[in-house]
Formats: structure tokens, C-alpha cells, sequence
């Protein structure tokens, strides 16, 4: 029997350390790990919109030339006059001799002189004017706004449609049927028909956005919320607006929002594509390839700064769930007092048998 050798044992043991510790330190310098630190994530979803608005058509109440008062865009008063209709185009004078002699009757009346022939001939001009004016009620006609609102020269016929007490007649169809399909008025003097139209005006403080969605997405929009909206293909960037009402349509939900900006130039489409944020969450994205499951329980390896060692810490208080991320809500966990991650706490990515067992100080 031969004896052993226990100084080539001594060197092999040796030799077998030191390999082991340069294999260990290399893998642990490409163990993978993340620092946990505040995200914001918008959970949003993308469909198709039909747009609602309380706006009405001025139409003509004669028939003649038309002459338009505003421009396309132009914010106007209720009962701003808009548009005037002259009989013949020898009636367009009639505006321009009373304008030519308002300017006058200031001017004398400006100059203060107080002699007969002064007075005269003030009279002499107000007494022209008068018969110009009623002369004028017989062969121009006046278009009013009934309210305050932009100015449109682009229609779809679907004006006296889409209103707002048309919301519970809104079904899938109704939006998916929907298209974008506005000409363009003339905005040139013309001769003109009686009961032809001539503008739209658009209140812009009342604009809706119908969508429809499955029930299950319909859970998450609660009629009196907010959300922001994103037109495809718009330089408006998102808008606010408030979820107004919403129904069941079928198999589906039909969701009701008003805009809640300002002066949104949504005028001239009918229906589009939205990017729809309906919340707006903070907390800690943790990726999926590190969480491991261990005794029933979903969990991250957590390196203790203390120990040097990692320990597996129980995700709780997950309030989004994605294909390759979860999303904790360390904020309200630490407010209830939950044990679970926290903010800057370290994990480890991809974590497997070997690489739990020498994630240590150098990691």
C-alpha cells in the first residue's frame, strides 16, 4: 500500500482553493444586479375615438350676395353679427355711405361748434343716415351668432347628429362606422340661396370623445375621474379630460369623456385614433427575470449591506403587473408598515443556484 503524499495533497488542496476563488470572484463580477429606485409608468390604452360636440350651422335668411364679417378660427359673441346678405350689389353702398357718414356726424359733433349752420347741417346728416338705415332693413339681411364659439367654414353633416343628448344612442357601430369626412364651405362672396349654410360655430368648452371597450377595461375608468387623451398624429400632446358618463353596450362599454382644457382645436375631425392614459402610478419596477418563487411565495434576492449576504425578501403590495415587469407600490408599504422591498434596495437579476451562493461583498 503506498502512503500518501500529504504535501502534494496540501499543494492540489491549494491549487483547487485558488481556483475556486479566481472562478468565483469572476463570476461574481458579472453577476448582474439593480439598484431599485422610483419609476412612474402611465397604463394607457390605445382605441378609437368618436368626437362630440355642442356646436350649431348659421344657415341664410335670404337669398342674395353674401358678404362674411369673420375668418375661419375667429372666436365670436353670441349675437356678434357674422355674415350680411345684400339683395342686389348695389346694396353693398348702403353699408359704406352709412359708415362714410357716422364718421362725419362724429366729426362735427367732435368740433363742438355751436351755430345754427354747425347744427344745420348735423341734422341734415343724421336725417340721411336714418333713411339709409331703414332703407337698409328692407335690402340687407344680418346673420347673429345664438352663441359664443369658433368659427368654422368645414362641415361633416353630422352637426345635429352627434349632440350631447345623443350619448345613450352611441353603440360599437356608431364609432367604428365613423368617419372623417368634412368639405370645405365657400368663404367668398357669392350669391346665396335662402336656407343655405354659410358657417358652423363650435362651442369649445363642450367637446366629448366617445370610445367603446371591453368590460374588463371598462373597470377601469370610474365615471368622475380624469385621464389624459393623445390624438394620433397631433401636435396637441396629451389633454385632460373627465370621464363623463359611461353604459353597456352589448358585450362592450361605451365611455363618455369631456375635455377639460381650454380652447382644445379639436374642430374639424369626427373620429380618431387615442392614446389613452387612464392612470398614473409611481413606485418600484422590478424585472421578472429576477423574481424567483420560493415556498409558494414570489420573491427578489435582496444583497444585505449589513451581512454582505442576500436574502430573499416576499414582493407585496404589487400594483401593476406587465410581460416583463412588476410594479410595487413601496410608498403605501411604507405607510401600512408592510416588510417587502424598498427603495434602493439591491437585487439580484437572474438569480440561480450558483450565483446566490457567492453573491457576496464583492458583488
Amino acid at each position: 500500500m503506498k502512503k500518501i503524499n500529504y504535501s502534494k495533497v496540501f499543494i492540489l488542496g491549494v491549487f483547487l482553493y485558488i481556483v475556486f476563488q479566481v472562478v468565483s470572484t469572476l463570476i461574481c463580477k458579472n453577476v448582474e444586479s439593480q439598484v431599485l429606485e422610483s419609476s412612474k409608468l402611465d397604463l394607457k390604452i390605445h382605441t378609437k375615438g368618436l368626437i362630440i360636440r355642442d356646436e350649431y350651422i348659421i344657415k341664410s335668411n335670404d337669398r342674395g350676395k353674401l358678404k362674411l364679417l369673420v375668418k375661419e378660427g375667429e372666436k365670436v359673441k353670441k349675437s356678434q353679427e357674422v355674415a350680411k346678405i345684400y339683395k342686389d350689389d348695389r346694396d353693398f353702398d348702403i353699408d359704406k355711405e352709412i359708415s362714410r357718414l357716422d364718421t362725419e356726424i362724429k366729426n362735427i359733433k367732435k368740433s363742438k361748434l355751436d351755430s345754427d349752420i354747425e347744427k344745420s347741417k348735423l341734422k341734415v346728416k343724421q336725417d340721411e343716415r336714418d333713411i339709409l338705415q331703414s332703407k337698409r332693413q328692407d335690402r340687407v339681411s344680418t346673420l347673429t351668432s345664438d352663441m359664443s364659439g369658433i368659427v368654422s367654414y368645414k362641415l361633416d353633416n353630422n352637426e345635429e347628429k352627434y349632440k350631447y343628448d345623443y350619448f345613450d344612442e352611441i353603440t360599437e357601430e356608431s364609432i367604428e362606422n365613423a368617419i372623417n369626412n368634412y368639405e370645405q364651405i365657400d368663404k367668398e362672396e357669392r350669391k346665396i340661396k335662402d336656407n343655405e349654410i354659410v358657417m358652423r360655430v363650435i362651442n369649445p368648452n363642450d367637446v366629448y370623445v366617445a370610445i367603446c371597450i371591453s368590460k374588463q377595461e371598462g373597470e377601469k375608468f370610474k365615471v368622475g375621474e380624469f385621464v389624459k387623451l393623445k390624438m394620433k398624429d397631433s401636435d396637441l400632446g396629451y389633454i385632460d379630460a373627465k370621464i363623463e358618463e359611461k353604459h353597456t353596450n352589448k358585450s362592450k362599454v361605451v365611455v363618455i369623456l369631456k375635455i377639460t382644457n381650454q380652447n382644445v382645436g379639436i374642430y374639424d375631425a369626427r373620429v380618431t385614433e387615442f392614446d389613452i392614459i387612464y392612470s398614473e402610478i409611481e413606485g418600484l419596477r422590478i424585472p421578472k427575470e429576477s423574481i424567483k418563487l420560493v415556498d409558494g411565495n414570489k420573491g427578489v434576492y435582496v444583497l444585505d449591506e449589513s451581512s454582505e449576504r442576500l436574502r430573499f425578501v416576499k414582493l407585496k403590495g404589487i400594483v401593476y403587473e406587465g410581460d416583463d415587469f412588476v410594479f410595487v407600490d413601496y410608498y403605501k408599504n411604507n405607510i401600512n408598515g408592510v416588510k417587502t422591498v424598498n427603495l434602493y434596495d439591491k437585487i439580484l437579476l437572474k438569480p440561480n443556484v450558483i450565483n446566490r451562493k457567492i453573491f457576496l461583498k464583492n458583488s
